[in-house]
Formats: structure tokens, sequence, C-alpha cells
């Protein structure tokens, strides 16, 4: 603001030209704005940013949305008001004028608040950086802080000249509707303090048009790239691949037909009770793929996971706090599916954050192989810690519970691709039935979910909801 006594002109800018470039800063956060809830109504992807990319962190977040509405929305209202005020000032009247600057301050300051508050949860609460956020909050502060550096506050001129028109915010005024903007960022605040929304979306596993194409023109077996060389154990350190790309996106679903889920590795003398899912599609047994519970429980449900993902940390904490409400009740399929394209033809690029999904998923794939018993222990330290540990690390605790050799052994094994292959199929199956490659992913009974929740009570009411209710 202007100090008091400060010379202000008649438009209470030094030039008209910088009411254009507020205009055109604003109109960018409204473009950006606009697209964030063309993309949160829709239910789509935002461009170039894939399953646990930091922009699908942010929108699917419980940030996202103030009493379940996309923030994105009054944000573009926000922004909208600044420009239409902007647009209308130099056709105003003096009187005019000095109303709408007291307005245009309070939204201002409602601007630069709100900005700050998501950008501080973007980087503490969220981890993660959405690049369109930035772009609407970054071009939308640049205009509020200049038209805040540009209001002309000051007491009422003492001029004698009648004919001598100023325009003038008074400081009381001033003050006034600066904690009006202040009230609304604690509005703002509040509001997604009180309101949790989840981030999910779950739908009834039936054959999309598309899939009974795909089987009635059967896809090639699905191929995955050699895994890097795995014996001994410590080599596999070394060899681990380095990020290559920066996103993670799945393939459109006009550009890849489904891949054909890989049949069991034989296990003589081990065939246990079969789980089918996805009208049969897929069968897992329980004495062959990992799980979590007892192969014995009467509701089984499958989790599709990736130890480098942000939500299915938290996921994990969900189900093991669902495995212990549910007690003997319920077992979990744990099936790992990166999403690396080292090992994953279904991503084209990797994000940064990944690129060292496919080995983790080798590591828990072998420790269970080796030592089903262990399989839980390793499951919980790749989970403990908001980011997985270093792959050496990993390395390192996989050979310390199930022995160095057996894990070299179990590593070479190639029931570990087989099991990739089937993850990978179902991964694709639900993106074609739920519309979107969101992780984790879980199959409940005959229904497909995909996203984060937020509670482990969210997730035992989605349980009693559609495994344990009588369909």
């Amino acid at each position: 603001m202007q100090a008091s006594g400060a010379p202000a002109d008649v438009d209470g800018f030094a030039a008209s030209w910088q009411r254009t470039a507020i205009r055109a800063l604003l109109a960018v956060a409204m473009a950006s704005s606009l697209y964030l809830l063309y993309v949160s109504l829709s239910g789509g992807g935002v461009a170039g940013c894939g399953p646990d990319s930091g922009c699908d962190r942010v929108l699917r977040s419980r940030w996202a949305y103030w009493l379940g509405v996309p923030v994105s929305a009054p944000a573009f209202l926000a922004y909208a008001s600044l420009f239409t005020l902007m647009t209308l000032y130099p056709r105003q009247t003096t009187e005019r004028r000095r109303q709408f600057w007291a307005v245009v301050l309070g939204l201002s300051v409602l601007v630069v608040g709100a900005a700050s508050w998501f950008v501080a949860l973007m980087l503490f609460a969220i981890k993660g950086l959405c690049p369109f956020c930035l772009a609407a909050h970054g071009s939308a502060v640049a205009a509020a802080l200049w038209i805040i550096r540009s209001a002309p506050v000051k007491s009422e001129p003492k001029s004698t000249n009648k004919k001598q028109k100023q325009v003038y915010l008074a400081p009381a005024l001033a003050w006034r509707f600066t904690g009006v903007g202040l009230a609304a960022v604690g509005a703002l605040i509040g509001g997604q303090l009180a309101f949790k929304k989840s981030g999910h979306v779950i739908k009834t596993i039936a054959p999309p048009a598309a899939q009974a194409a795909a089987n009635s023109n059967p896809a090639p077996a699905l191929a995955l790239a050699p895994p890097p060389t795995l014996a001994p154990t410590q080599q596999l350190i070394t060899s681990a691949p380095p990020p290559t790309t920066n996103q993670v996106t799945p393939l459109p679903l006009a550009q890849t037909s489904a891949p054909s889920p890989a049949p069991p590795v034989a296990q003589p003398g081990r065939t246990g009770r079969l789980i089918s899912t996805h009208q049969g599609a897929f069968q897992f047994d329980l004495n062959d793929v990992p799980l979590l519970g007892s192969p014995d429980a009467p509701y089984v449900i499958v989790s599709l996971f990736d130890y480098t993902c942000h939500h299915c940390h938290i996921m994990h904490a969900h189900l093991r706090t669902a495995l212990q409400y549910f007690s003997n009740r319920l077992a979990i399929i744990s099936l790992p599916m990166p999403l690396d394209s080292t090992c994953n033809p279904l991503i084209r690029r990797t994000h940064p954050t990944a690129s060292n999904a496919c080995v983790y998923a080798r590591l828990g794939l072998a420790v269970w192989r080796a030592n089903r018993q262990r399989f839980q222990q390793f499951d919980d330290f790749m989970f403990s810690r908001p980011q997985p540990p270093p792959v050496g690390e990993a390395s390192d605790f996989a050979a310390n519970l199930v022995g160095a050799d057996a894990l070299g052994r179990a590593l070479t094994d190639p029931w570990i691709d087989a099991r990739l292959r089937t993850s990978i199929s179902l991964y694709h199956t639900n993106y074609l039935i739920l519309g979107t490659g969101a992780m984790p992913q879980l199959v409940l009974g005959n229904k497909a979910l995909a996203g984060s929740l937020n509670s482990p009570g969210d997730l035992i009411r989605q349980l009693n909801e559609h495994l344990f209710k009588p369909q």
C-alpha cells in the first residue's frame, strides 16, 4: 500500500500499462484454475501427470477440496472477480473507484493468503508439487501483490480546489477490507480442516466394451523387460536402473489392448484355495500368491500397490488396521504393481520417485518366495517411512530376513515375472473399468477401487458395504 500522504494519480497506478499487465497475470491464473476445475469434475488426469506424480498427489488429496467442492472453483471466481474489477475500473467515477479499491484490496489479500496456505500444504502435508497449481498461484499472487502495493491508501486530501479529483482509500476502510480478506482465508482453512473428501473412485466390475473387443482379438502375451543381474544379491544394488524420464503415464486405451494375464506357475502339491475376480479372468491360488492374513479367511480382497507410491503408504496402514479389525474373517492378496517402465510396458515414462519400483517389487516377491512368513515383516519395513529405503538397504534387509542364498535363488525364479505380469494385467483391466490409473487399487468382491481413502474407518466402511454385506 502507498504510505499516507504519498501522491497518487487519478487511477491509483503510475500508468495504465500496469492494469494491462495485472489482467494478463490474472488471465493465466484463470486459465490454469479453469483447467484444473475441468479435470476435477470430469475425473480425468492432468496432462503430463501420471499416477503418484506431484500433481496426482495434490489433486487426489483431501486438500484439493473445500466443503466437497474443488478449490479451483472458488479460486477461479476470485481471479475472475479481480480481472473484471480491474477491467471496469477506468470507466468509473472517482467515488466508484474508491469503492472498487476497497473490494479489490480485500480480494487481493484473500488471493495471497490462500496461495500461501496451499503452497505450504503442497510442501509440508502432501509433499508433492502441482505445476498447474503453482502456475495459478504464482501468477495470481504476482497480480495481487502488485495491486496491494499500488493501493492509494491515504487520508482524505485537504484541497480547496473543488475541481481536483483524487482517488484515495481511507486507512480505516483499507484495514477493514484487509480484515475481510483474512477472514475469508480463515474460512477456507476451517472448511478444509472440517470437511474431508475422499480421493477414491469405485465402480462395479463388468466387462467393458473395450475389454470385450480385446477378448475377441486376444493380445499377445505381455512381455516384461529382463530383470537386472540378480545373483549374487549385492549385484542387484549396483544394477538398479537410474531415473529415466520425469513422469508416469498409463498408455491411453486407444493405444493398447488389455494384456493377457500370465498363467500361474505350476506348484505341484501346493495347490490351494482359488479366488477368482473379474468374471473369472483372474484366478489366485492362496497358497501361491503373497497373502496377508489366513488363507482360510472367508473374505479375500486383492491389493495392488507400489512400494514407491505415496498413497500406497497411506493405504498400507489402513489395510493393517482392517486386518486387525476383521481378524480371521479377512485376508489380503498383496500384489506389487510397479509404476516403472523398466518392467511395466504400460508405463510410458517413469516418474523419478518410481525409478526403482521394479527392483523393490521383485525384492518383495522374492522374500515371499523364499520364506512367506517373513513377507509381512518386509512389507512393513518398506512402508515404515514416507519414502522407501535406498535399494541397498532394502536388499540387505531382505537378505537378513530370508538368507542371502535363498533370496538370490528366489530372485531368479520365473515365478516373479509371472506374478508381475498378472499384477500389470489386473492394473490395466481396472484402468479400463475405472477410467483412471490411480494407485493404490483394491478389488472388493465385485467392486474395483482406485485412489486414496482418508482413514482406516473409510476402508472398513467400504469393506462392510461391498464385501461383507450380502450382495
